[in-house]
């Protein structure tokens, strides 16, 4: 998986040796914990910088590389309070971008999670949203965001705002 992926990282570059218009995205982004892992954490907040190679005037790819915290959860049981630990994800996606028109996009992206501090290692991570441009330089966005693995998986809806140049 992991050689998949560096020859994944490695064509995008090709790719963009061959078009070099691109351009940089900025992002913050706060996200709603759902399923399973909403046991352990409710939110989480990430910013992501990504360089999007332009392979024709309606389609962009390139590399997106980001850091996530997700917050931990304190559990009370009578007068005993156990507080939970956060999770640092650092997620590596080859990010897509498709625009349905001049100001809506559909997005998608799928790479690594590297898991920080105490987390060990990291899981298969993959998203899909979409997105509004309300100028060339500023847009918002949501969607749903997933970190698998055999442990199970932590499932995120968000909302983002970036910035591009």
């Amino acid at each position: 998986m992991k050689q998949l992926f560096l020859i994944s990282i490695l064509s995008i570059f090709t790719m963009g040796g061959i078009h070099a218009q691109g351009n940089f995205e900025a992002s913050a982004e706060v996200g709603f914990v759902i399923g399973d892992a909403s046991d352990f954490t409710s939110m989480s907040l990430g910013a992501a910088l990504a360089y999007l190679f332009e392979v024709n005037d309606d389609f962009q790819v390139g590399p997106e590389v980001g850091y996530t915290n997700y917050f931990g959860k304190d559990y009370t049981s009578g007068s005993i309070t156990i507080k939970g630990d956060d999770l640092g994800v650092i997620p590596i996606l080859v990010k897509a971008k498709y625009s349905l028109s001049d100001q809506f996009k559909a997005e998608g992206g799928a790479g690594y999670a590297v898991f920080t501090g105490d987390g060990d290692g990291g899981e298969f991570t993959w998203r899909l949203g979409g997105s509004y441009e309300f100028t060339e330089d500023w847009g918002v966005g949501a969607g749903y965001n997933s970190i698998t693995g055999d442990g199970g998986s932590i499932d995120t809806f968000y909302v983002r705002v970036t910035r591009s140049w």
